[in-house]
């Protein structure tokens, strides 16, 4: 299930992202544009940045490429009419990110989807 639909950014923080750390905001959109988000994202609050507005991190895989990891800083910025995702930030994700992400993917798709074990 796709959690994120509509995305906007800043173009000139696009562009020091992607000296800074390599990664493109098209990518991070495509990231988290996933058909298949509800397997493959952890979406987390973001206490520490969240004092002008609130801030959300989403580790996830490349749809194309499940071995590339990102981290994704974000904001909701959705009106009435539409659901809308500004990206802030996005990185690879570090080695130890990587395998807490592994893991947690794991457990999550080990959960049973209803009640009854099923």
């Amino acid at each position: 299930m796709m959690l994120h639909e509509n995305f906007e950014w800043d173009e000139d923080k696009s562009l020091k992202n992607l000296k800074k750390h390599g990664v493109s905001f098209d990518d991070a959109a495509w990231v988290l544009a996933d058909a298949d988000a509800d397997r493959y994202h952890l979406e987390e609050f973001d206490s520490s940045h969240s004092t002008e507005e609130d801030r959300f991190v989403t580790t996830a895989s490349h749809p194309d490429d499940r071995s590339v990891v990102l981290i994704i800083s974000w904001t909701d910025r959705s009106t009435e009419d539409d659901k809308i995702t500004r990206i802030i930030s996005a990185r690879a994700a570090k080695p130890a990110e990587r395998i807490r992400y592994a893991q947690e993917i794991s457990d999550q798709q080990d959960r049973p989807k209803n009640g009854n074990g099923s």
